[in-house]
């Protein structure tokens, strides 16, 4: 399979960081089975896969298999060069 930038999309397993609402916890899953690109990295998921990590994202912390701490920075809304 191809992404759209014309690199070969290979089966791997990845990290996904995500949140549940405006102010719910960030729940990391490790070991997610994506389809990604050697060429740019874009990350296809299966729509059951999709499925399954919004429920664990709903979730929380309930069933976690650790917990991190991670630095939180926001990403500046605009660059300006003067």
């Amino acid at each position: 399979m191809r992404c759209r930038c014309g690199g070969e999309m290979h089966q791997a397993s990845v990290d996904c960081l995500d949140r549940w609402g405006k102010d719910g916890p960030y729940v990391r899953v490790t070991g997610v089975p994506a389809l990604v690109c050697e060429r740019c990295g874009e990350q296809e998921f299966s729509e059951e896969v999709v499925i399954r990590l919004q429920k664990l994202v709903r979730e929380g912390t309930d069933g976690a298999l650790r917990f991190e701490r991670l630095p939180v920075k926001g990403f500046p809304e605009a660059l300006v060069r003067e």
